[in-house]
């Protein structure tokens, strides 16, 4: 209802948010220039992921998608024609199940697509997490993911403190900062093959989108 009454306060016909089909005159501009939509609260990197996903999602399948923003679930959770399942571990975000996802109890080959974004960085045993989403992906199935993103991949299972994790790793619960060459590596080691989605050439800021974002498509043969 609140946001409801702030989104008027930005309507417009200058931007658009692709997820809830808000027009605005303008984003909301956060202190780390990223841009919300003020009527569903998605950020950049949801607004990013659905644009992919629109193109990539097929009536008839199974999905299951880590921790999802809010404006993301309500958009699938309100589609009939593909079984959308949200999960969060932590207790964190509005979720249908709480998934380990070191530990997934489900069978193999179940889902056609994976939505794992920003989670691997807070996972100590990401190579045990990568094995357990390519286990439940069906043959040919894909799972998106994204991180944040460095020149140099870092890890130091010696570093455990939040103080020290934010010192060196740029967040409280963050384990490790990967690179996009490194989270690749790591992927293609565990089975996956992998293909690394650069965009680069959205200069134009209608939907609020950042230029030079990296998603991995990591996808079970």
């Amino acid at each position: 209802m609140l946001r409801g009454i702030i989104a008027i306060r930005y309507r417009g016909n200058r931007h658009r948010c692709n997820i809830c089909g808000y027009g605005l005159r303008t984003f909301v501009e956060l202190n780390d220039e990223e841009r919300l939509c003020p009527r569903c609260g998605s950020l950049s990197r949801a607004r990013r992921l659905f644009t992919i996903l629109e193109n990539e999602m097929n009536s008839g399948e199974r999905v299951l998608h880590f921790s999802p923003s809010g404006a993301i679930r309500r958009a699938y959770e309100s589609r009939s024609d593909i079984q959308y399942i949200s999960t969060d571990y932590a207790g964190e975000f509005a979720a249908d199940k709480c998934i380990d996802i070191t530990d997934i109890d489900e069978s193999e080959n179940v889902y056609d697509k994976i939505i794992c974004y920003h989670i691997l960085e807070h996972i100590e045993e990401d190579r045990k997490a990568m094995t357990e989403l390519l286990r439940i992906l069906k043959p040919g199935g894909s799972c998106f993911i994204q991180t944040p993103f460095s020149e140099e991949m870092y890890e130091d299972q010696s570093i455990i403190s939040p103080e020290e994790r934010l010192i060196h790793f740029g967040q409280e619960d963050h384990v490790r900062v990967y690179s996009v060459e490194g989270l690749q590596h790591r992927l293609t080691e565990q089975g996956f093959s992998v293909e690394v989605l650069l965009m680069y050439g959205d200069t134009d800021d209608y939907f609020g989108l950042r230029p030079g974002e990296y998603v991995l498509k990591a996808r079970k043969p």
